[in-house]
């Protein structure tokens, strides 16, 4: 927050009392002789009260004379510290609790309350900036909040009838004073909110503030630094420039314009930077559509993104096709295995590539424990569903692309599907597959 620290928020410092801290008074006799110039002679001799003898029949006491301890001195040292501590003026910490239990609290707190409600308030204000000044956010906050709580009551008992004791101009004299106080405890709140980065707040406290004088500079200053601590940069902006109408060459307002100015510029250049990025982005998906429909592959769809082990897969120009020839196209492939209910997933097959070249590299799968095993690629056969529901039995051999192209098979939500089953088991699978099928419609 802008200002200098050490100082309360409306840089007013609440003047000593005269005669606040001062030595102890001088007590005794002696103390008065010897204010009155009147010291004891030294030749004067104080006569002393000569002592009888024991006389035979004295009995020795076995009651000691000395006189009994007060009974704080009989304390613990522990009972003596929290007596200690329940003494208002030492006391380092308030249980709202305390005010019902300790007389001396209920006195302190009836005195807080007494004279008339812009004093009260005004008591509560020169607290609060003593708090601000120690950086006690936080507590200089609640502080104006009772000034401010004192204030509102008072308008309300006005609106209800109430009077003072004075006259018509004594009351008015009242509401300016407490109006202005109002306006000061307001924007004191607002700075406490702004070092707690209560930015939304500090805007209440600033607006309440400016309605009641739409010319105080720090009001205006304390909202547009709150609505650029959120971000609202151009509502700052509109703030700070009327702000500027009011005093033109204010320092902290320039500052803070300049800094505004800045960061709508950054965000300028980074919409520039997010705009410039979407149309490449939209443009490249309308480059693979067009490459797609003139290679007669059909697309659809569901609305649904598919659950990928890489979620950023999706068809794609190969990398090593040059981008002003026929380029190719990469798909993420999905091999599912319905019988073992395992899967395997292709992140970029190209459309050149037959499916055998990816299945050496794959199988035998780590989880088929059969001997021999039951899916390797020659004892393996492969299906895609067709559009219409039907099975499509894949040549290994034969590029991914030229069977996409007969548009017989479809590319659902940019994922190509293909059923790995052994070839031993074909037959069986392909039946309850179309069974299932029937079942479903």
């Amino acid at each position: 927050m802008g200002g200098t620290r050490g100082l309360s928020p409306e840089q007013s410092e609440r003047p000593r009392a005269h005669g606040d801290i001062g030595p102890p008074g001088v007590v005794g006799e002696e103390s008065d002789m010897m204010e009155k110039g009147r010291a004891i002679p030294p030749d004067v001799q104080q006569a002393e009260t000569p002592i009888p003898p024991p006389r035979p029949d004295d009995k020795l006491s076995t009651t000691s004379t000395a006189p009994a301890l007060p009974p704080h001195m009989l304390q613990s040292t522990a009972d003596s510290l929290a007596s200690i501590s329940n003494t208002p003026l030492f006391m380092t910490s308030l249980d709202p609790a305390a005010y019902q239990s300790n007389p001396g609290l209920e006195a302190l707190q009836a005195l807080a309350y007494e004279g008339p409600p812009w004093e009260i308030a005004q008591n509560f204000r020169e607290q609060g900036n003593e708090y601000f000044q120690e950086k006690r956010w936080g507590d200089a906050r609640e502080i104006y909040g009772k000034a401010l709580e004192v204030l509102g009551e008072a308008g309300k008992k006005r609106e209800k009838g109430g009077k003072n004791d004075g006259g018509k101009e004594e009351e008015e004299e009242e509401i300016r004073k407490e109006r202005d106080i109002e306006e000061i405890c307001l924007v004191n709140r607002a700075a406490c909110n702004l070092e707690l980065r209560n930015y939304r707040q500090t805007t209440q406290d600033c607006t309440l503030a400016l309605s009641l004088n739409p010319h105080n500079l720090k009001a205006h200053y304390r909202l547009s630094l709150a609505s650029f601590s959120l971000s609202h940069h151009p509502q700052a902006l509109t703030q700070t420039t009327h702000a500027l109408t009011l005093s033109p060459t204010n320092p902290a307002l320039l500052t803070l314009q300049a800094k505004i100015t800045t960061a709508l510029h950054h965000e300028s250049e980074k919409r520039k930077k997010q705009s410039a990025a979407l149309a490449a982005q939209r443009a490249h998906k309308l480059k693979i559509q067009s490459t797609l429909n003139e290679r007669g592959i059909i697309t659809r769809n569901t609305g649904t993104k598919p659950l990928l082990p890489d979620p950023s897969a999706e068809i794609a120009f190969h990398p090593s096709s040059p981008p002003e020839t026929a380029p190719l196209l990469t798909f993420p492939t999905l091999l599912l295995y319905p019988l073992s209910l395992q899967s395997d997933f292709l992140t970029a097959l190209a459309e050149s590539e037959p499916l055998l070249s990816r299945l050496h590299d794959i199988l035998p799968p780590p989880w088929d424990k059969n001997t021999p095993p039951e899916y390797t690629p020659h004892s393996t056969c492969l299906y895609m569903e067709t559009r219409t529901g039907g099975l499509l039995k894949l040549g290994k051999n034969i590029p991914i692309g030229k069977v996409l192209g007969t548009g017989s098979v479809e590319v659902v939500d940019g994922l190509v599907t293909v059923f790995v089953v052994p070839r031993s088991k074909a037959e069986a699978w392909v039946e309850e597959f179309r069974e299932g099928k029937k079942g479903r419609k």
